[in-house]
């Protein structure tokens, strides 16, 4: 695999550091150090924060539509989110045989046995009071709207109707411990993921240059609609264009396409990769495939009309009370 250079007009990554911040007061007044009131519920009030930083994201539209946003969360909250992670990987459970990345489910439909022909889902394992806040606030319809309402781009070419059966997407999310030796080579994506959004946790910014999301391109223009194998990092076919750093509070998010092929480079260094993965999932029976990428010029318009979106989103939504 190569490393493509491309010139600054492709969309870059877009941090927007000096895009306003939201004024809104906040529930949680922890300062990093004091775990004890990081024990408080996340609340929607911490939502908010959020809310405004991807509302005022701008999309990159090279190779494919994604989001790069730093500061993501309200930063008293992201002090809380990394004391509160599991010490000495105590929960973690590896994902698949071989591969070094360890998990703690936060949310997520596991079907049980027992009842699924009444369709209802078992119990996950209780990740604690802050997390179990933390999941249901951040995948919440508020903050599904927010990503679909951004990359509507992208999820319109797939399935212009899927805002009209949006209460049945559902979130998973889980705690994601990648360690020394991980790595994933080119994929798109399942079709079963409406919008991937990956939440970074480093404490600072020593992460490894290998540690970061590449964002990749097939010069052939391969493309997988219904599949998502893992490619070769071997295949000359696919160039680096850019990567998502590893950085403190940054998130990197995108809807799969056919061609929103992205990988991680082998960690090489000691090094502990602590993540949020996270995914907008379409519901059970879901059969469309995924579709091509939109054209820069579909985003860029959809960019400077945001009123022309989807205004059915938010109208109405019921926002849970604070206390």
């Amino acid at each position: 695999m190569s490393v493509a250079s491309y010139p600054s007009s492709f969309g870059q990554f877009v941090s927007d550091n000096d895009a306003a911040r939201t004024q809104s007061e906040v529930t949680l007044a922890s300062l990093p150090g004091d775990s004890a009131a990081c024990r408080k519920t996340v609340t929607f009030d911490h939502l908010a924060y959020t809310l405004e930083r991807i509302a005022n994201a701008t999309v990159a539209d090279y190779p494919y539509p994604h989001l790069v946003i730093q500061d993501v969360f309200e930063p008293r909250l992201y002090q809380c989110m990394l004391q509160e992670l599991p010490k000495k990987n105590a929960g973690y459970k590896r994902l698949f045989p071989g591969v070094e990345r360890y998990e703690i489910a936060l949310s997520r439909k596991v079907p049980d046995p027992k009842k699924a022909k009444k369709g209802k889902v078992a119990a996950l394992p209780d990740p604690g009071p802050f997390w179990k806040s933390f999941s249901q606030v951040f995948g919440s319809r508020a903050i599904t709207s927010a990503y679909l309402r951004k990359l509507h781009a992208t999820v319109a070419l797939r399935d212009p109707h899927i805002f009209s059966y949006q209460k049945r997407l559902y979130w998973n999310m889980a705690l994601s411990r990648d360690m020394t030796g991980y790595a994933i080579g080119p994929h798109t994506d399942s079709r079963g993921k409406v919008v991937t959004v990956l939440y970074y946790l480093p404490k600072n910014n020593s992460a490894p240059k290998d540690a970061g999301t590449c964002v990749v391109r097939s010069k052939s223009g391969k493309t997988q609609l219904e599949s998502s194998d893992e490619q070769s990092w071997e295949d000359p076919d696919f160039e680096i264009v850019r990567k998502a750093d590893f950085t403190p509070n940054t998130v990197f998010v995108f809807s799969p396409c056919a061609s929103s092929w992205h990988a991680v480079q082998r960690i090489s260094q000691p090094f502990v990769r602590d993540t949020i993965q996270s995914f907008i999932q379409a519901p059970a029976g879901y059969k469309r495939k995924k579709n091509r990428c939109p054209a820069p010029r579909l985003v860029e318009r959809e960019q400077a009309e945001p009123q022309q979106k989807m205004t059915e989103p938010l109208a109405g939504y019921q926002w849970p009370r604070t206390s």
